[in-house]
């Protein structure tokens, strides 16, 4: 009998991890090309978690662009970040629910674990930008830099006609009632 014809994979920006069988986990890197792949054989149990284009980095701890372009194992990316999960996908054996817990928790500690790393490396740009345009001192840090940050956003943000936002989700989540009211207030004609 012969194999199910290969399948095309389209290039959409995200990546996967995936389990094959009882083989290790697989990074799919992002696909920079369409990539036509045999379907395992039959019976054979996949488990995988997908990544919106953007998450590789905080999750696997470097850009797609350095992964190659098909598959590579999550240990030769991941080194010893990538063994509690080893350890839980053979504890989960053949059950994919578990398998799929397993994979989830895995990302999720590895989001959790990056975020407030990239919290830092914002704030201090923040303070270095604002610091270049006299909007804070040079040096400031802590909590005194924090409200001076905060003081210079809220006026922009009840002063300025044009407000472009390029910033993150968290971000915008903080900020989103300031905007709220900046918007109600131009609705109403107090502003303009």
């Amino acid at each position: 009998m012969a194999g199910a014809p290969a399948q095309a994979i389209i290039p959409d920006g995200c990546a996967d991890i995936i389990v094959f069988g009882d083989e290790a986990p697989h990074i799919a890197a992002p696909a920079r090309t369409t990539q036509r792949v045999n379907p395992p054989p039959i019976g054979t149990l996949i488990s995988g978690i997908r990544f919106r284009p953007g998450a590789v980095r905080r999750i696997l701890g470097c850009d797609a662009i350095e992964l190659p372009d098909w598959s590579v194992e999550l240990e030769a990316v991941c080194g010893r970040r990538s063994w509690p999960l080893l350890a839980e996908l053979r504890a989960a054996g053949r059950s994919d629910v578990s398998r799929r817990a397993a994979l989830a928790g895995w990302a999720r500690h590895q989001l959790d674990q990056n975020t407030e790393a990239d919290h830092l490396v914002l704030r201090a740009g923040a303070m270095l930008i604002l610091g270049r345009q006299g909007v804070i001192e040079p040096g400031t840090t802590g909590e005194r830099a924090e409200e001076d940050i905060h003081h210079a956003i809220d006026d922009h943000i009840n002063t300025d006609d044009i407000i472009l936002l390029l910033v993150g989700a968290d971000f915008i989540a903080s900020y989103t009632l300031k905007c709220k009211e900046r918007w109600n207030a131009v609705n109403k004609g107090r502003l303009s």
